[in-house]
């Protein structure tokens, strides 16, 4: 892509790659995982997905906030989705398609949960606000 046509994103700490999709993840407190990432609570976040080029169908997150409701708000360009999330039900985020191939992101998490507080078996003492999977495209 021409330089002057990629769009202007933070610099990446870490990348993790789910089927044909790239996520480019620019705040070092991301935690990817084979199945996905969790996103850390009460806080904002950008990430960059990054598709082939020639890719014709939306991308679509699958979103979780553990065991604690939660709010998490998807902003790109000029799009933007606010989820309410309750524990145990997951909600879909079908992102728009957008000129080119790469999606900046900004995620705000309104709040959060430690693992270890909720679950007597983990030692996690991370804050965590929502897990994200990168799901099979709709076609």
């Amino acid at each position: 892509v021409d330089a002057g046509a990629r769009p202007i994103v933070p610099t990446g700490f870490s990348a993790a790659t789910y089927g044909e999709v790239s996520v480019f993840f620019h705040d070092e407190r991301m935690y990817p995982e084979p199945a996905g990432f969790w996103m850390l609570g009460r806080r904002t976040a950008q990430i960059t997905v990054a598709v082939p080029p020639n890719r014709t169908t939306p991308v679509v997150l699958r979103i979780h906030s553990g065991g604690k409701a939660n709010l998490a708000t998807f902003t790109t360009l000029d799009w933007e989705r606010d989820y309410s999330l309750v524990p145990g039900q997951a909600a879909e985020v079908e992102l728009p398609m957008v000129h080119g191939s790469v999606i900046p992101i900004t995620v705000y998490v309104q709040d959060g949960f430690s693992p270890r507080e909720t679950d007597p078996s983990s030692n996690d003492p991370r804050f965590l606000g929502i897990f994200v999977e990168v799901q099979a495209v709709r076609q």
